[in-house]
């Protein structure tokens, strides 16, 4: 007979007795197997979920580090189970559960069916059939668990000592350590005693399930000596020698025969409520993850749910269900439905076969066009062609997402069924609803956080987001007593800290309750996964439809959450068209702020070089190589090596190529530093032609094409070639660098900036103090005047001009990193802007110093990278500037001072030779570089050109040109203060705002009125302008008076230092 339930009379249950728990339905039908009868039971829930218990010291029975998944041996698939039990307690011990010997014979006075008693070797072989279907279907169906339970002939082991001697009450960590490393030494070595036949060497794995309950199920707090369930590994020196000393044992897991305990009786309302009764399921296969290799995902110092029930190794295992008994009673059973490992804990374990299945594939450029499709980790999929249930997304180089397909309801018929045996004792797996051959499907997940119908069907889940932070899980660790060093993973403490997790589910509705400790909501809820709309309820928050309503559908570096890394670098990649939750969902790729994104093959040695026009087409790619030259053609997606391999002989070239016209052809050269000459390529007639120039030394610095002429530096001269001629030769040694400045050649040395003409003439040569020559000079040239100002840095990170005639330094670099290089651009009301980035701030400034508005931008936990070159874009009107994260892309930035993540390019990886172009004849603006054996490129359509400053050389000569317009004063008076205040460095910035075009002058007096530093400064057209000085101050007020011609203003500021 079949027993049917109705859902609304266990959800009027009281409240205040089914909070922190899951309710089903039960609806049971027998089918008689061998001996026993199996039954399927029918489950429907509602969302909750017992918190569990952790013991404070079994984290530290890990002595040793725990093992790899990736060392799998023949046999590790093969587990050893021993029953072991204690001596028995002639007088009831009351600090335990039971007597410490197995109850082999059936309770009465156990109400329930599921877990109850007689707990024999049959009992727990069944619970290992459960263990071997929950990890084929966590495998999908790649591990297939093969095991032994000993004694075989129905006796146990026994232990010499009562359950309570292993576990007393109040014990310290230490002693707790060395009484569960002699339960663990006798249990093996008893069992080798009593079993000569075992084969240990023969497992790879090996447990001890012991008589009674557990420390962890002792709800009431009045048996604190059961043995807590727990996986232990200890050093060589402690571990158990079996088989003759033949074999060693390390490790073992060790659960209880039962969890059940505390049983309790509660009448509300009319109601009665039985609690206490579990089932061993989730326990067992919680342990076995350990000695798979997969580790803890709670905080296993405080015990705090980390990722919540969304993986077993942290509370995926505290489900709870509600039947209704005979007599119209409720019972709460606990375990019975562990849920699955997250995408993290599956991918730890089977990778390798997961990869060669098709079920875990990266996200990639190679797959931008295609609809992703990714399967549900619960659904059970059938024949050779699966669909992926994990995809990777690398972030940098440690850091990474999982995504996965966490749908609570794969098959769709809106619950789920358990298949049990030995008389509905043991829960063997799930099984499709409607399925009359009862077959196993692996629809553990249907206990996590979903939505419910009216009748108590679940919809929901989607997909579910894991970062995975690398570095927190494998280079860092702790110190052992002894000195030794050990990773977080080895430690089993990945995720002890909730802001530095190795691990953690990315909430989908931005709010953090996932291990915060304050929060209601620590299992997670249904809005934590990633799909395309909002729910539909009704008034009793019943699940209707799916609404119109977007939830999430993309998921990016501009939505919140934000895909970034750790540091907040935003992810390069990301999705969109986020379909709705199912067994099967879909979404589809976005690259950066780029329509699109191609790879092309290349030798991984080969040197790329700028866009240039050539007599087959224009607009090619050229690829060096030692032994050819390849062109690739940007008309077509792809872009396409048309002509195929020049032929030729080339040594690797001293610096990225750079683009000329110096012999007038009408198509463009490619110009190469050589060891020991000048190689300038050409594709003119069709056909590659070149020219050696023999420089008499080695090039020092990338030369500058400029008009129709090429200039280049060797140690101890200045070179202009002209028609392939070295045409002028000036003898200016050890040139650091080379610029552009109207038509003057700026030539860095390390102590001076040198000015020549065009034909290198010496035009002026201003000594600098200090070092430069690391640093690239860049040049505003304003176009009405054809007057320029040099920008400098020098090798200390103070910035630099030089404008008329004289060199004077506009910024101190207050930071204890080193600069970006700096970049050039203008807006409608203010040019130039010269901006670049330090430690982590962004700044941007007038030509004289002066700060704009809301700089410098501090971007927390960003780290710029020195020395590399910036951009600057004009997409919307206001520019951004990106600035370099090292290894990571680029950050945007407004000149408003406001992060813009939808215009950053974090991408993790190595990128030579990086060119940022725009093709008016395509409409296309390209990036392309180089990775590997890859030449990369994006693009995006703009009808004009959104390049503002194309990076190194602005992309040809290091010169911007543009008008001249200085930021408008504020008021009508003269005003001034000092910033920041109080004054903690060795420089002191003071702003003015209204300032004429006259001489200014600052004094600073001390507090009894002595002057003590008095400083002048030439006219500016400048109305707001920022001044800079240097001083000895110490601590103390002061009083600043600022004169410029008959207008006056005063501040008082404080130094402390």
């Amino acid at each position: 007979m079949k027993k049917h339930f109705s859902l609304r009379s266990i959800l009027h249950a009281p409240e205040s007795t089914l909070c922190g728990i899951i309710v089903l339905i039960l609806c049971i039908g027998l089918v008689p197997l061998s001996a026993y009868a199996n039954q399927k039971l029918i489950l429907q829930r509602a969302d909750a979920f017992t918190k569990p218990k952790l013991h404070p010291y079994t984290r530290k029975l890990k002595t040793k580090p725990m093992m790899r998944p990736e060392t799998k041996s023949s046999s590790y698939n093969r587990l050893l189970v021993i029953l072991v039990q204690f001596q028995e307690e002639v007088e009831d011990d009351p600090l335990t559960t039971g007597n410490g010997q197995f109850q082999t014979e059936a309770d009465p006075s156990y109400i329930y069916s599921i877990g109850a008693p007689p707990h024999d070797r049959e009992f727990f072989e069944a619970n290992l059939e459960a263990v071997r279907y929950y990890y084929l279907a966590v495998s999908a169906g790649l591990y297939d668990l093969e095991y032994d339970v000993y004694p075989k002939d129905g006796s146990f082991i026994t232990l010499p000592n009562t359950m309570g001697y292993y576990n007393p009450p109040n014990v310290g960590g230490d002693q707790f350590v060395s009484l569960m490393e002699e339960y663990f030494y006798q249990s093996f070595s008893l069992a080798d005693a009593h079993c000569p036949e075992i084969d240990f060497a023969s497992y790879d794995h090996y447990m001890i399930i012991h008589a009674g309950s557990d420390w962890q199920h002792d709800v009431a707090g009045d048996t604190p000596s059961d043995i807590p369930s727990f996986f232990i590994h200890v050093n060589e020196s402690k571990a158990v020698p079996v088989n003759n000393g033949s074999h060693y044992i390390s490790h073992a897991c060790n659960v209880p025969a039962t969890i059940s305990q505390d049983y309790s009786t509660k009448t509300q309302d009319g109601d009665t409520f039985h609690s206490g009764y579990g089932a061993i399921n989730s326990v067992m296969v919680h342990e076995f993850g350990h000695s798979l290799g997969l580790v803890d995902l709670y905080n296993t110092r405080n015990f705090q749910p980390m990722v919540g029930v969304f993986d077993i190794m942290d509370s995926g295992g505290a489900g709870v269900l509600v039947d209704v008994l005979d007599d119209g009673s409720y019972v709460h059973v606990e375990g019975i439905l562990p849920a699955l490992p997250g995408a993290f804990s599956r991918a730890l374990l089977f990778e390798d076969q997961f990869r060669a299945a098709g079920l875990m594939q990266d996200i990639s450029i190679e797959n931008l066009d295609k609809k992703y499709r990714l399967a549900a980790s619960s659904a059970k999929q059938l024949g050779n062609n699966l669909d992926p249930t994990i995809y990777k997304l690398n972030l940098s180089e440690h850091e990474y997402i999982l995504f996965e397909n966490r749908s609570v309801d794969p098959d769709g018929d809106g619950a789920t069924a358990v298949y049990s045996t030995l008389d509905a004792r043991v829960i063997l797996y799930p099984s499709p609803i409607g399925d009359p051959d009862n077959s196993p499907s692996y629809e553990y997940d249907y206990l996590l956080p979903s939505f419910i119908r009216a009748d108590g069907d679940s919809e929901g889940g989607g997909i579910l987001a894991w970062h995975i932070n690398e570095d927190v899980i494998y280079n860092q660790g702790v110190v052992y007593d002894d000195g030794s060093w050990v990773s977080n993973f080895d430690n089993n403490t990945v995720n002890t800290s909730r802001n530095n997790r190795g691990v953690k589910v990315i909430e989908a509705d931005s709010l953090e309750d996932i291990g915060n400790e304050w929060s209601w909501w620590w299992t997670g809820t249904p809005y934590e996964y990633f799909h395309k709309s909002k729910p539909r309820l009704d008034g009793s928050g019943n699940f209707i439809s799916w609404s119109s309503e977007p939830w999430t559908p993309e998921f990016g570096p501009h939505t919140q959450p934000a895909l970034t890394d750790t540091r907040g670098v935003p992810s390069f990649y990301w999705i969109k068209e986020i379909s709705h939750p199912g067994a099967l969902m879909t979404f589809e790729l976005e690259a950066g702020f780029f329509d699109d994104s191609y790879t092309v093959d290349i030798n991984p040695d080969a040197v790329i070089g700028p866009l240039m026009d050539t007599s087959f087409s224009p607009d090619m790619v050229p690829v060096i190589n030692n032994d050819s030259i390849q062109l690739f053609s940007t008309a077509s997606d792809p872009w396409l090596n048309l002509m195929g391999d020049f032929p030729w002989q080339c040594s690797q070239p001293l610096f990225e190529p750079v683009i000329s016209r110096q012999n007038h052809n009408p198509h463009d050269e490619l110009v190469l530093c050589l060891e020991d000459r000048l190689r300038i390529v050409e594709f003119w007639n069709d056909a590659l032609s070149y020219i050696d120039i023999d420089l008499g030394g080695t090039c020092t610095v990338k030369p500058v094409a400029h008009d129709d002429a090429l200039f280049l530096a060797t140690e101890q001269n200045v070179m202009k070639i002209q028609d392939d001629l070295i045409l002028e030769l000036a003898p200016i040694p050890d040139v650091k660098a080379m610029a552009i400045a109207g038509d003057n050649l700026v030539l860095l040395q390390p102590a001076a900036v040198t000015i020549a003409s065009h034909n290198l003439g010496v035009l002026n040569t201003h000594p600098l103090p200090g070092s430069f020559g690391d640093y690239e000079p860049v040049a505003f040239t304003d176009a009405e005047t054809e007057e320029s100002i040099i920008f400098l840095v020098s090798n200390s990170g103070d910035v630099w001009s030089v404008s008329q005639g004289t060199a004077s330094r506009i910024f101190k670099n207050l930071e204890a990193s080193m600069p970006t290089q700096l970049g050039l651009m203008a807006t409608d009301n203010l040019s130039p802007v010269l901006f670049w980035g330090n430690a982590n701030k962004v700044y941007a400034t007038t030509a004289d110093g002066t700060l704009l508005q809301g700089f410098p931008y501090t971007h927390a936990d960003t780290q710029f990278a020195p020395s590399e070159h910036v951009y600057a874009l004009g997409f919307s009107s206001l520019p951004i500037v990106q600035l370099p994260v090292s290894d990571m892309g680029y950050m945007a930035y407004g000149l408003d001072a406001t992060y813009h993540p939808e215009f950053s390019l974090g991408l993790s990886g190595e990128r030579k030779s990086p060119v940022l172009c725009y093709l008016p004849q395509q409409q296309r603006l390209y990036w392309y570089y180089q990775s590997g054996d890859e030449l990369t490129y994006h693009y995006s359509t703009a009808s004009e050109n959104p390049i503002l400053w194309a990076g190194e050389r602005n992309g040809s000569d290091g010169q911007f040109t543009g008008d001249t317009a200085a930021i408008p004063a504020s008021g009508n008076k003269l005003s001034i203060y000092v910033y920041p205040n109080p004054v903690e460095s060795n420089t002191l910035r003071i702003r003015a705002d209204k300032l004429g075009n006259y001489p200014t002058t600052i004094k600073v007096f001390d507090s009894s009125g002595k002057l003590v530093i008095e400083q002048s400064y030439e006219a500016s057209p400048a109305k707001v302008r920022d001044f800079s000085l240097d001083h000895k101050l110490g601590n103390g007020v002061y009083y600043l008076t600022l004169v410029n011609k008959d207008e006056r203003a005063r501040t008082k500021f404080a130094v402390i230092k």
